[in-house]
């Protein structure tokens, strides 16, 4: 219930709550145009769009379809959809408009001056006003339902405001969707997803009733749940579902481990309360009686406690920049620091290590009774777009229940007419609501991927299940980014401009060279070690620049920056930026000029540093090699395959001396405290006719690996400090926290991870007691002490303490990404 209340320009809108507390919001008006986001559109498209409160209730799915753009939603609308419990509707429509390609904003006509005013049918008349100056404008019409439209026919009078049908509005723009909207019509005929056909007070009705016949409980007002978490009698945190209903009974935690305090365990569906997996909920700890009473058969026993633990440790994921390479294209791992970047172990300390009799009190290792909770409130929605597949035989009319591909998912409940089309393919599905008297959610069918078991479908699931991309042709560079860049003709190669050069570094009668995995393309980064003939050495390390490509705010900027990184598959990749940059411009290959950004170092004949300079730079590569053959040079080998004969003694010094530095250097860190464990990487040997992966081999494990690796670490340490002095309130630094104690106490062993020396004592003791008569349980120890490893995360230096910049793992005050900017953004900022 509302009141408005006219103030000038302003409007005081007064809101009373369920528990008939009053709450005012000052809404101010604004007559800037470019304030209302209305410049985003496309004015070279046919039409401009605005769907009315009727047509995006009950047909999402057909505004959600990649190729319809150029659509205007209303605040007023959003309004609307929250007042009736239909967030995630809204939430999908602001996910269109924040989807650049959609070409689709929000726009603020309830604070907007020419449009607060109630004259809602002739809003479009506004648009039309308003953009008609601009020329070639497209057409502008709002959309409603078939059943809405005489409505808006009588309410518009004289002023013959243009509507149409969704109807109407495909049959014109996007007849191929004629069939598909025709399927959601019939599905949803009977159901009420049409909000505007129930006044307010019939659907408070409905939801009263809904309460009375259901499990689950309603949510605590917004104003209890700030009192309860100020005075500590409520928990905030991410749910992290172990087991959802259909593997069994529901299992999750809410961890309290940043607190100290052993983590909530959720069980059954009744405490998890309508939510999913990543939600961030309120939580209120109750009795294990509690718990009992309302599942009375899947109360946690002790064996239930360490079948979710096993779970959990089975489901853990380690996420490091080293994953998975090619039989012709290895990813190239240079950073120590991807020993670290681990995901979090998921396995709560509350749940973990029990193996007494099932009788005996739930404890943790510390002797702590476990603690259960139920969700009570959701402070975040964590409903994402989830790849699925329908169960067949689980179905009522046009209703069926669509599997998600992740297990953590619940089962998502859909409506469909034409069900045979898609019963044997991968869907993509999204939640709309969680109705209180609902055993599932609701929600409705995106699109369709493919054949289960066809490649290009499972890529796709891939990408969409871990929200990079709706698919693989998504990923494809527009025109734009490739009209802002240089193209690449084989012909005609790029050169360095001149102008250009001069305001650099030459380089370029340096002997520089790269080392990277066999088949690489996208090379980041490339070396030089020369003997300044006065008993001092000048190390370079020298990284590609595709910032002089990529000007801030650019659309090839902006869509690097969406990315985030280049992901890599066993038998493809999907590009940070262009190919026309990553392989061919921008990449230090051999035999070229190429602008870089270098780090010189000056060292003494201890290879201690004197002195270091930083700048942008042009250099030439005299030669790309693979790591095999500087491994070669390196052993004094002779005749190396592909090396041109007279390349090996120009090489042979630099890459010796390089060595004997990265040693030195390498070993003085670890006496500082550097961890070395381990973790195993693997190539894949892939059938160049069908692409299929025909074996997965380890791989070989070289010196010079280390040597190029300690290069990385080191210009990355010095330009984290550079750039921290330079800027010491905004770098971005990467920060690896001490580890967790528990979590090493799991592995069976006395441990002292009080320090990463400490660390590193503990593990060669126990090498010296059983290295010998058992290497490859060592090799498993470390392998586990890298997951029980604290999560290494980007920081900027203003929200932290100098004293916290440091990086455990690498023993180092100062840590940053700089050495891959063509495959990872950060290192571009």
């Amino acid at each position: 219930m509302s009141a408005d209340i006219r103030r000038g320009q302003d409007t005081i809108v007064y809101y009373r709550s369920k528990k008939n507390g009053l709450s005012k919001v000052v809404r101010e008006s604004n007559s800037r145009l470019a304030d209302s986001g209305l410049q985003l559109l496309q004015h070279n498209f046919p039409y401009i769009a605005i769907p009315d409160v009727s047509v995006t209730s009950r047909y999402i799915e057909v505004f959600e379809h990649f190729k319809i753009n150029n659509l205007v939603f209303c605040h007023t609308l959003l309004s609307a959809l929250d007042l009736r419990d239909r967030t995630r509707t809204k939430a999908n429509l602001r996910r269109i408009a924040a989807d650049h390609q959609r070409h689709s904003v929000v726009f603020p006509n309830d604070v907007f001056k020419d449009t607060v005013i109630e004259r809602m049918p002739g809003e479009s008349l506004w648009y039309q006003a308003h953009l008609s100056c601009q020329p070639n404008i497209p057409r502008i019409f709002l959309i409603t339902t078939d059943e809405r439209y005489p409505d808006w026919q009588r309410l518009s009078g004289s002023h013959q405001p243009p509507v149409l049908t969704l109807h109407s509005f495909l049959r014109e723009y996007h007849p191929n969707l004629i069939t598909y909207y025709f399927s959601l019509r019939d599905s949803a005929a009977n159901l009420a997803l049409d909000i505007t056909l129930a006044s307010p007070a019939e659907f408070a009705k409905r939801k009263v009733g809904a309460k009375a016949n259901s499990n689950y409980q309603e949510y605590l007002p917004k104003h209890e749940i700030e009192h309860g978490l100020v005075s500590g009698a409520l928990v905030q945190g991410v749910l992290k579902v172990l087991e959802s209903k259909h593997m069994g009974h529901s299992k999750a935690i809410v961890s309290r481990e940043a607190q100290g305090k052993p983590d909530i365990l959720v069980i059954g569906s009744a405490n998890r309360n309508r939510t999913v997996n990543g939600d961030i909920v309120v939580v209120r700890i109750i009795e294990k009686l509690e718990v009992e009473a309302l599942l009375p058969r899947a109360t946690a026993t002790k064996a239930d406690v360490s079948a979710v633990t096993a779970i959990a440790e089975l489901e853990t994921t380690v996420y490091s920049d080293g994953l998975e390479a090619s039989s012709t294209e290895e990813l190239d791992v240079k950073d120590a620091e991807d020993e670290f970047d681990v995901g979090e172990v998921v396995e709560s300390a509350a749940i973990a290590g029990i193996t007494s009799k099932d009788q005996e009190p739930l404890t943790t290792q510390k002797g702590e009774e476990i603690v259960y909770g139920r969700v009570v409130g959701v402070t975040q929605r964590s409903w994402r777009p989830v790849v699925a597949t329908i169960k067949p035989d689980a179905f009522k009319a046009s209703t069926y229940m669509a599997v998600p591909l992740d297990r953590k998912f619940p089962i998502i409940r859909i409506h469909y007419v034409n069900i045979d089309a898609i019963i044997n393919d991968r869907i993509v599905v999204a939640i709309d609501e969680w109705p209180i008297d609902s055993q599932y959610p609701n929600g409705h069918f995106v699109r369709s991927l493919g054949p289960i078991n066809e490649l290009d479908t499972e890529i796709n699931a891939i990408l969409v299940e871990h929200n990079i991309a709706v698919s693989q042709s998504s990923l494809n560079f527009s025109e734009k980014c490739h009209r802002e860049i240089p193209a690449y003709d084989p012909g005609h190669p790029w050169a360095p401009d001149p102008n250009e050069v001069s305001l650099r570094r030459d380089l370029r009668s340096k002997i520089i060279f790269s080392i990277d995995p066999k088949g690489s393309k996208d090379i980041d980064d490339a070396l030089s070690m020369v003997d300044l003939g006065n008993g001092q050495y000048e190390l370079g390390v020298h990284i590609a620049d595709p910032t002089y490509f990529l000007p801030l705010g650019s659309y090839t900027d902006l869509e690097a920056r969406s990315r985030g990184t280049t992901i890599y598959l066993s038998d493809r990749r999907f590009n940070m930026i262009p190919t026309a940059l990553s392989e061919h411009n921008c990449s230090l290959r051999g035999g070229t000029d190429r602008y870089a950004v270098s780090v010189m170092w000056t060292l003494d004949h201890d290879f201690n540093v004197v002195d270091v300079w930083f700048g942008r730079s042009v250099i030439h590569s005299t030669f790309e090699m693979y790591y095999e053959q500087a491994q070669a040079l390196l052993d004094g080998k002779s005749g190396i395959n592909n090396l041109p004969t007279e390349l090996e003694a120009t090489l042979r010094e630099p890459i010796r001396l390089l060595a004997r530095a990265m040693r030195s250097i390498r070993e003085r860190r670890r006496d500082k405290g550097a961890l070395e464990l381990e973790s195993s990487e693997v190539r894949f040997q892939v059938d160049p006719e069908t692409q299929w992966i025909q074996d997965i081999v380890p791989k070989q494990s070289l010196e010079i690996h280390k040597i190029v690796e300690e290069a990385m670490i080191m210009a990355n340490s010095y330009v984290a400090e550079r750039i921290w002095q330079a800027y010491s309130q905004s770098a971005v630094l990467r920060h690896h926290p001490h580890p967790n104690l528990e979590r090493f106490r799991r592995l069976g062993f006395t441990i002292d991870c009080s320090s990463n020396k400490a660390l590193n004592k503990s593990l060669s003791v126990i090498n010296e007691q059983i290295g010998d008569k058992d290497p490859d349980f060592v090799f498993l120890l470390k392998s586990m002490s890298t997951l029980a490893m604290s999560e290494a995360q980007y920081i900027a230096t203003g929200d932290y303490a100098k004293e916290q910049f440091h990086h455990y793992g690498l023993a180092l005050e100062f840590y940053t990404h700089f050495t891959s900017p063509i495959r990872r953004y950060s290192d571009m900022m």
